[in-house]
């Protein structure tokens, strides 16, 4: 018993710690700039990488999984009901083809490459999200053999001052007992086990705050 409430007062005392902490200041992007967002992607080689590094034995992301993540970013992109209309996937493919037919793919980085994809499409910004890992749940909401679990990054390109910003998400769904320190995501979630495809929305949230979107 005494265990027990040692452990709902931690559970209050992260909850009140949580509630007051202060967030950085994030700087959105400006209602008025032209924003170009290319599809989702799974990187399979360094160079395509814009910040950080492959994860270790990676495996492949199911083509209607990266379907879905495209589907979940369009809808969110479309709630900024203010800004200037957006240019899509289809309009960042094109000349992402266009460039990497020009360049020799070995001697190709990420960041200089994306960012001519940015100038190519006259975009302010450009958005660029990537997916390394999909994991669906096995079982249901009230049990599970495996748990959702995700891993992405956005990267946002600001091609007027040539600069980068990543937005990082990454979770394997655990129980109360085995992350106690993420108490109120457990409470957020009703104490259920959410499917990868919940956990994506989740994570897009995440990330588009993150980076002023």
């Amino acid at each position: 018993m005494r265990d027990l409430v040692k452990i709902v007062g931690m559970i209050v005392l992260m909850l009140l710690l949580a509630s007051c902490a202060s967030k950085n200041k994030v700087l959105p992007v400006p209602l008025s700039a032209t924003l170009a967002v290319a599809g989702f992607s799974q990187p399979v080689h360094g160079w395509e990488v814009l910040d950080g590094h492959l994860p270790e034995d990676m495996k492949a992301v199911p083509s209607d999984a990266i379907g879905f993540m495209d589907e979940a970013l369009a809808l969110r992109l479309s709630k900024r009901t203010e800004a200037t209309p957006y240019l899509g996937p289809g309009v960042v493919r094109q000349c992402r083809e266009i460039l990497l037919a020009k360049q020799n793919r070995s001697r190709v980085s990420a960041v200089p490459f994306w960012m001519e994809v940015g100038r190519c499409v006259s975009a302010d910004y450009l958005l660029v999200p990537c997916i390394f890992h999909w994991q669906k749940r096995q079982g249901s909401a009230w049990g599970v053999n495996q748990p959702a679990g995700l891993m992405m990054d956005l990267y946002l390109i600001d091609l007027t001052n040539e600069t980068l910003k990543r937005a990082h998400y990454e979770e394997v769904q655990h129980s109360l007992t085995e992350d106690i320190f993420d108490a109120s995501t457990f409470f957020k979630r009703k104490g259920q086990w959410i499917t990868v495809e919940q956990m994506g929305r989740e994570g897009l949230a995440h990330c588009l705050e993150e980076l002023g979107l």
